[in-house]
């Protein structure tokens, strides 16, 4: 007689295989489904924190936008408060200067008050034209004493031109100075008892006049050669 596997084990006691499967370990099945439940449950905890964060940040955008509006209302009344302050401050300024006009006995009335405005107006206007004339008065005595002084900058320029081209004459004159020619010579009688036979030159008399400045200086260069 012969036994199949999978028969034996459908016949056996479902007790028995339990305690063979303790015995023998864990089952691999088992153990990743443990995992997957631990895994899932953990997502579960992640996502629950999420939407709690979720919750306080859309609270606290309701509260920063619910502070926005009561800003903007405070500034409203404040700007209000600003127009109404200067309507009162207005109001304050009109009464005491009514008060001071009923309280002047000097005051003769608005019309008066008309009259001495353009007087004074007319004044002022006469007043700046004077000025205005004076202006322009000094700036035409600036702007002549101003062609004064450059027609004197522009004729001492040309004597001060003249000086130097009156100068620069002078010197090229003295550079083209010609030189001063040597004495010319004179032959002397030819003398018979001399063995050459020929005549022999001597310098002429020299002129009474003084020599020059460069022929002294070339005499002078001539004497320091010789020593």
């Amino acid at each position: 007689m012969t036994f199949e596997p999978e028969n034996d084990l459908m016949e056996q006691d479902p007790n028995e295989a339990k305690d063979r499967s303790m015995r023998g370990g864990e089952d691999p099945t088992t153990t990743e489904t443990i995992n997957e439940e631990r895994e899932e449950k953990d997502l579960e905890n992640e996502l629950e924190d999420i939407r709690q964060l979720d919750a306080a940040i859309v609270g606290m955008t309701e509260n920063v936008l619910v502070c926005k509006e009561h800003l903007e209302k405070v500034s409203n009344t404040a700007k209000q408060t600003d127009v109404l302050l200067e309507r009162w401050s207005a109001l304050f300024s009109q009464m005491q200067h009514t008060q001071a006009l009923l309280l002047d006995d000097r005051w003769q009335g608005a019309k008066q008050d008309e009259v001495d405005e353009a007087r004074e107006q007319a004044e002022v206007a006469a007043a700046t034209r004077v000025r205005e004339a004076v202006m322009a008065k000094e700036a035409g005595r600036i702007k002549e004493a101003g062609k004064i002084k450059e027609a004197g900058r522009v004729k001492e320029a040309g004597r001060t031109g003249e000086a130097l081209a009156s100068r620069s004459a002078v010197v090229q004159g003295k550079r083209k100075r010609p030189d001063v020619p040597s004495p010319p010579t004179m032959e002397k009688p030819k003398d018979p008892s001399s063995k050459t036979g020929g005549t022999s030159k001597i310098p002429a008399i020299r002129s009474l006049r003084p020599p020059s400045i460069q022929v002294r200086q070339t005499m002078g260069l001539n004497a320091r050669k010789k020593r």
